[in-house]
């Protein structure tokens, strides 16, 4: 009889990140006044701006996420969510969609 083995995990590979760059477009300095996800952890990876970071004129700041997976995969092997940046200037949501 061969010495038993303990089942191999499955395991996830995540996903390249995903840049969302926000840019200044405007005349004035924006002001970032909340910014929230819908991102379920641990699927997703969100790095979000600091209420009250400020943005100069062309400036831009890159918002970085990451679909990390799971075992086993989410309802229909794909997960999606949704970020959520608040400024003076007005407001903006990013939908984003990981597989695996």
């Amino acid at each position: 009889n061969p010495a038993a083995v303990p089942p191999v995990p499955a395991t996830v590979t995540p996903s390249a990140p995903q840049t969302i760059s926000l840019v200044n477009t405007g005349s004035v300095p924006l002001t970032v006044t909340n910014a929230t996800t819908t991102c379920a952890a641990p699927l997703w990876t969100v790095g979000l701006p600091a209420i009250g970071t400020s943005l100069e004129q062309c400036e831009s700041l890159p918002l970085i996420a990451r679909f990390n997976g799971s075992v086993p995969p989410p309802a229909g092997n794909s997960a999606t969510c949704s970020v959520t940046i608040e400024t003076n200037a007005g407001s903006r949501t990013f939908n984003l969609t990981g597989s695996q």
